[in-house]
């Protein structure tokens, strides 16, 4: 009945793919032709005959939609290019009059002709039942035979037998012990159909799966199956729902669930759009249960689509030209400027919308528009903004904008990448009185820190970069963690930072990059950072030498000289800072007195004063006591405040 020659290889390629199945391949003795030697030997899979072959199921019972699933299934079974296809009945939706009946069958038939292998109808009773299930009328039974195909039949193929049984011959429901028999003539047939057969590995498919039904309807059906001894496995569908119903006699039995019919919104019971695809071999059989929309084009993404994704997945073609200002006790009205620019072949589909804006006294306008962006152009979005800043001492509201992008490729498929940006303020500026202690008063505070999203960003500026010798310090008190954490940091293959590794051991570390040499690190190999008690580190770099000291005892050092090599990114208080400049690597705990130096302010081993004070060199210093706005006052006379982020907040501490 069937006449492809097909390649034997191409069946153990999809068991394979499906079922990472190299453990059902045989391998014979021979090794692979390699020029190679003193190797792990490998050995090629033995040579077989083979194939494969598709299982549909229910078409019917669902709206026209469905067989749009049907055609997505018919594509990706000509993908895997089976043998052959079977169906498990309900091709149509049925249960009407022939002009009706006709189209339907017109519609179905239309979607199959698509496959590229033969495929084999099984009559369901939505095939086969008359207007409203009128048993009298034989008439679409008729129609059935006419332009599908006989109601029960075998084939042979490759040394296997495929019978198809018919499972509605009373046209009734209304005695299922009675109606739901299979006549003495099918299970005669049934019976020589298997006697004449010299194949092993015999499939069968109905409609109905009778073995669940009462009255032991299927006892009679099964008693033939098994007393040949030839029968692999049975599939049914009609349920609607995927269901296993394990091994009888050496007999594996399955009921198909659909592919395009209605279905319960159970997917994990089963009740999911799906195919079968079975791989036989002599004597042995796997199968996979493919989910509708499981497998892709090969083409699915080009080259082009793939560059273009990733060219826009790290958010740069959203830019906030400049900050909106924001003076501390006044109503402020300001424009805030967003361009997009759009690096990919394509028109892209952006929505930006703000949140955080909705806190008391704030107005963003528009809330929320859409840009349709072509390609390679260019497009700035105004918005304005209005509302009142709080007083000193409360946190300003962190106003975010959100992208989300859209990206359609060629082959129907779409990737949406969400952008999130804090926008900046214009730092406010901040009354000399804030900047220091009245007289005879010292506030002791120190930062706290959750691990998870706090942390103190200062912007950018030339101060922190360094051309020579360099101090970095800072006094902690960390708690447990799991993972690398930064307190101090300013890397991103570039610059430096203080880091706790996590390698195995929770070790301190100091690292410097050197322009065209890499980062050089000092990491504490002797023990880990203890946790829950105050301790000071310091990093220094004299020029020849990158020392890290733990409590003003020197636990590393390690040798190098030349050019360092700055950024233009924010110094992270807490964590470690991204090439976006985003925060990354959450510290959790305390850290206090923060202190950046150009030159040596460490040679030798010393006594860490507990408040670190300003001194010549210092370019940055954070005592973490006072706070203006969102503003952790730096103390340097350089105006490098910080930005509090997430919920971080100070502390009273001991």
């Amino acid at each position: 009945m069937i006449d492809r020659i097909r390649f034997p290889l191409c069946a153990a390629i999809v068991q394979i793919i499906l079922f990472g199945g190299m453990e059902f391949v045989a391998a014979s003795d021979e090794p692979v032709n390699t020029p190679f030697e003193d190797t792990h030997r490998l050995i090629h899979p033995e040579e077989c005959d083979g194939f494969t072959f598709a299982i549909l199921g229910d078409r019917t019972g669902g709206p026209e939609e469905g067989l749009a699933v049907l055609a997505q299934a018919v594509i990706e079974i000509n993908r895997l290019d089976p043998d052959l296809v079977m169906t498990v009945g309900d091709l149509i939706n049925g249960y009407n009059t022939a002009p009706e009946w006709y189209s339907q069958m017109k519609a179905f038939k239309k979607v199959m002709a698509r496959l590229n292998m033969p495929w084999y109808p099984v009559p369901g009773n939505h095939d086969v039942y008359g207007n409203r299930g009128n048993r009298s009328d034989r008439s679409n039974e008729a129609l059935f035979k006419k332009h599908f195909g006989p109601l029960y039949y075998s084939f042979d193929y490759c040394g296997a037998h495929f019978v198809a049984l018919y499972s509605d011959e009373k046209l009734s429901f209304r005695n299922p012990p009675e109606d739901q028999q299979m006549s003495a003539e099918q299970l005669e047939w049934l019976r020589q159909d298997l006697a004449a057969t010299r194949s092993r590995q015999t499939f069968v498919f109905l409609h109905h799966p009778r073995w669940n039904y009462d009255g032991d309807v299927w006892e009679p059906v099964h008693k033939v199956l098994a007393k040949s001894r030839k029968v692999t496995a049975v599939f049914a569908g009609h349920w609607h729902r995927y269901r296993s119903e394990g091994e009888r006699d050496g007999i594996r039995y399955y009921c198909m669930a659909t592919t395009g019919a209605y279905k319960e919104d159970l997917p994990a019971a089963g009740a999911i759009d799906h195919y079968n695809i079975v791989s036989v071999r002599d004597g042995r059989w796997t199968m996979a249960c493919v989910p509708v929309g499981a497998t892709l084009d090969p083409d699915f993404v080009s080259g082009q689509e793939s560059s273009d994704v990733w060219a826009i997945k790290d958010g740069a073609y959203l830019k906030s030209v400049g900050a909106f200002n924001a003076p501390v006790l006044e109503a402020i009205t300001d424009r805030v400027e967003i361009e997009l620019t759009n690096p990919t072949s394509k028109e892209l589909d952006i929505t930006l919308s703000w949140t955080g804006a909705r806190a008391d006294g704030w107005r963003i306008d528009p809330l929320e528009c859409a840009v349709a962006l072509d390609a390679g152009g260019t497009e700035t979005v105004k918005f304005t903004i209005s509302g009142i800043i709080p007083r000193p001492g409360e946190p300003l509201p962190e106003v975010a904008l959100d992208a989300r992008t859209v990206y359609r490729l060629d082959k129907g498929g779409a990737q949406e990448i969400h952008t999130q940006r804090i926008m900046p303020y214009a730092l406010p500026p901040v009354p000399e009185a804030f900047l220091h202690d009245a007289p005879g008063t010292v506030h002791d505070r120190a930062l706290r820190l959750d691990g998870v999203d706090d942390c103190v960003i200062v912007d950018p500026h030339d101060d922190l970069n360094w051309d020579g010798p360099f101090t970095i310090e800072c006094w902690a008190k960390l708690e447990t963690q799991n993972s690398r954490a930064a307190l101090l940091a300013k890397t991103e293959s570039s610059a430096y930072g203080l880091f706790l590794t996590d390698k195995g051991r929770r070790s301190p570390g100091f690292c410097v990059y050197f322009d065209k040499r890499g980062y050089t690190n000092a990491v504490s190999v002797g023990g880990e950072a203890a946790t829950d008690q105050w301790l000071h580190f310091a990093g220094v770099f004299d020029g020849e030498t990158v020392r890290l000291y733990v409590d003003g005892e020197p636990v590393a050092q390690a040798a190098q000289s030349g050019p360092l090599k700055g950024n233009s990114l924010p110094f992270i208080v807490g964590a470690d800072v991204d090439k976006r400049g985003r925060p990354t690597s959450f510290s959790r705990g305390l850290v206090d007195e923060i202190r950046l130096s150009a030159g040596v302010v460490y040679s030798e081993a010393f006594e860490p004063e507990r408040r670190l004070d300003r001194k010549e060199g210092t370019v940055l210093l954070l005592h973490m006591d006072r706070i203006f706005g969102n503003l952790v006052l730096d103390s340097s006379g350089r105006g490098h405040h910080g930005r509090l982020r997430g919920g971080t907040r100070l502390v009273e501490v001991d």
